[in-house]
C-alpha cells in the first residue's frame, strides 16, 4: 500500500477517537462554568418595570426647579427624562484630571448657555449604544448570556453583541483597531468573569451633539468583574483606567435582574415609527 493511503487510512481511524477525547474534555470545562441562562435586565430597567422610576419621573415634572443634573441646553430634555438618564451612573462626571475637569466644566456651561432652538430636530436620540454605555442602558439592556469553554457571549435586545474570548489574548497591537465595543477578553476566578476590554473608541460615550456625557481617549483601560450575588441577580463592578483623562480609576457597580416574565429575547429598533418629540424647543408630539 502507498505510503500517503497508510496515512490517510490511520488519519480517518484516529479522528474518531480524537473528536471523542475532545468532546469529552469540552464537557468537563461545561461543567465548572456558572449557569447565567435567561434574560438579564439592567437596574434602571426593573426600575422602570417596578414603577420606581415612575414615581422619581412624575416628582420631577411636579418640581422641575429640584432637578440638578445637566445633561442637555433646557428645554430639549423634559425634567421626566432628565432625572430617568441622569440615574444612570456611567453618565455622571468621572475623575477627571485637572486638564479634563476644566475641559469639562467648559462644556457644560457651553450647555447651558445653548438655546434649545440651536438642537437640530432628530439629534437628541440613540439607536445604537456604545461599550461601557450599553451595560447600563435602561431601554436596550436587556440582553442573553451564552456562556462557553471559549468565550462568553452577551447578546442585547438591540441585536449587539458582546464576544469575550476566554481561550485567547487580545491579537498584537497590530492586528487591533478601535470599535463601538472594544475587543474583549476574559478569564474565570471561580464563578466571577474577569473582562479585560481595551480599543473602544476614543470619545464621548454618548455621541449626541450638545450632550454632556463623560469622555475617554483610545487609552482607555476597562477591567470588569461579572458575577451572580444571588439566584437572580448578578453585578457588574467595572474599573474604569485612563491616564490621559482621569486622576484615578473610576469604578462604577452595575446590578442586573433576571427577568421573570420573557421566555425569549424579542429584538428591538429604535428606527421603526420614528418620530422627535421637539422641534426647535418646541414639543410636538405628546
Amino acid at each position: 500500500m502507498p505510503t500517503y493511503l497508510i496515512a490517510l487510512a490511520l488519519v480517518m481511524l484516529s479522528g474518531p477517537v480524537y473528536a471523542q477525547t475532545n468532546n469529552t474534555e469540552r464537557i468537563q470545562r461545561f461543567s465548572t462554568l456558572p449557569n447565567w441562562s435567561g434574560i438579564w435586565e439592567t437596574e434602571l430597567s426593573a426600575q422602570m418595570d417596578s414603577g420606581e422610576l415612575d414615581q422619581a419621573m412624575m416628582e420631577a415634572t411636579r418640581h422641575p426647579e429640584r432637578i440638578t443634573a445637566v445633561l442637555a441646553p433646557r428645554g430639549v430634555l423634559l425634567p421626566a427624562e432628565v432625572a430617568f438618564l441622569s440615574r444612570q451612573q456611567l453618565i455622571g462626571e468621572p475623575p477627571y484630571n485637572a486638564e479634563w475637569e476644566r475641559r469639562f466644566q467648559r462644556l457644560k456651561r457651553e450647555v447651558l448657555t445653548t438655546p434649545a432652538s440651536a438642537v437640530k430636530a432628530g439629534t437628541v436620540k440613540a439607536c445604537g449604544w456604545e461599550f461601557p454605555l450599553i451595560m447600563e442602558s435602561p431601554t436596550d439592556g436587556v440582553f442573553e448570556v451564552l456562556v462557553t469553554p471559549e468565550q462568553t457571549l452577551l447578546l442585547f435586545a438591540d441585536g449587539q453583541a458582546r464576544h469575550i474570548y476566554t481561550d485567547r489574548p487580545h491579537p498584537a497591537p497590530e492586528n487591533l483597531w478601535p470599535t463601538d465595543l472594544g475587543d474583549s477578553v476574559g478569564r474565570w476566578e471561580g464563578d466571577t468573569l474577569v473582562i479585560d476590554t481595551v480599543q473602544r473608541k476614543a470619545g464621548p460615550l454618548v455621541r449626541i451633539p450638545h450632550f454632556l456625557s463623560p469622555d475617554f481617549s483610545a487609552e482607555a483601560h476597562f477591567t470588569e468583574r461579572l458575577r451572580m450575588v444571588s439566584a437572580d441577580a448578578m453585578e457588574d463592578q467595572m474599573t474604569i483606567d485612563d491616564p490621559a483623562r482621569l486622576e484615578h480609576p473610576w469604578v462604577v457597580t452595575l446590578r442586573f435582574r433576571r427577568v421573570g416574565n420573557l421566555d425569549r429575547l424579542i429584538p428591538t429598533d429604535c428606527t421603526e415609527n420614528d418620530r422627535f418629540r421637539v422641534v426647535k424647543g418646541k414639543e410636538t408630539i405628546r
